[in-house]
């Protein structure tokens, strides 16, 4: 679906109140008093009104806002887990919602140069990059499904700035690995959830969860209890059917 910026969106509505300020001021100095220039100041258009935004997070899809106006809405993960309904306040750029309950106050700061919006969740901050999903209607959205990571090809693993382990994916699903330094590789199944891949290396007994974030091209791996960070690059024009490892002698 098409894509784009809170700043698109709320452009209009900017030039719009602008405009109506300006023409209601024109001819009428002599009666606008103290107050009612205060109110007109107070006044902030609306960031949201009806329709569906993505808030990402480090470039990975996190979460759908979907808006049925401008004071209520619910939202939904982008992994498809749930997500809650919500009320809220919008002051401009301030906004409050009130997420499950109206016990719940969770201020929001957002920013139009960088499309992106700050959330207070207790004593956590978390910053989403807003989209807005073109076209999206919020009383029927429905979560897509994430399109995989990995298809064929193959890709570099590095620690440190050193590859360490080729992956190499004859499709989205199977593959295997060599070591860069040609001492082997095993075989893999996995099963991919957007950035969340659980992969089977050697049998479907193991279970390797890796955690992917396309913003810095790195995967966390979990070997049991020990923690790998790769930074993964894809190697131009490599073949997985005959891929074979390059060692300087």
């Amino acid at each position: 679906m098409k894509t784009k910026s809170i700043l698109a969106v709320v452009l209009a509505a900017v030039i719009a109140l602008a405009s109506l300020m300006l023409f209601a001021g024109c001819g009428k100095e002599a009666e606008t008093t103290p107050e009612s220039t205060e109110s007109a100041e107070e006044k902030q258009p609306n960031l949201f009104s009806k329709g569906v935004w993505l808030g990402n997070i480090d470039g990975n899809a996190d979460t759908y806002f979907l808006f049925n106006d401008d004071k209520s809405g619910r939202t939904e993960r982008a992994d498809g887990t749930g997500g809650v309904p919500f009320t809220c306040e919008q002051n401009g750029l301030d906004v409050v919602f009130h997420f499950g309950s109206a016990d719940d106050v969770t201020n929001a700061k957002f920013d139009l140069g960088n499309n992106t919006g700050t959330f207070e969740y207790g004593e956590n901050k978390v910053t989403y990059e807003f989209v807005f999903v073109d076209g999206a209607d919020p009383e029927s959205f429905e979560v897509p499904a994430p399109e995989p990571l990995f298809g064929k090809g193959v890709w570099s693993a590095s620690i440190d700035g050193k590859i360490d382990t080729y992956f190499i994916f004859d499709d989205e699903s199977n593959g295997r690995t060599e070591r860069a330094d040609g001492t082997g590789g095993v075989p893999f199944t996995c099963e991919q959830n957007g950035p969340d891949i659980v992969f089977h290396f050697g049998s479907v007994d193991d279970v390797t969860n890796a955690k992917f974030s396309t913003g810095d091209n790195t995967g966390t791996f979990e070997y049991g209890e020990e923690t790998v960070v790769y930074n993964f690059e894809s190697v131009p024009g490599a073949d997985p059917d005959n891929f074979e490892i390059q060692r300087n002698n």
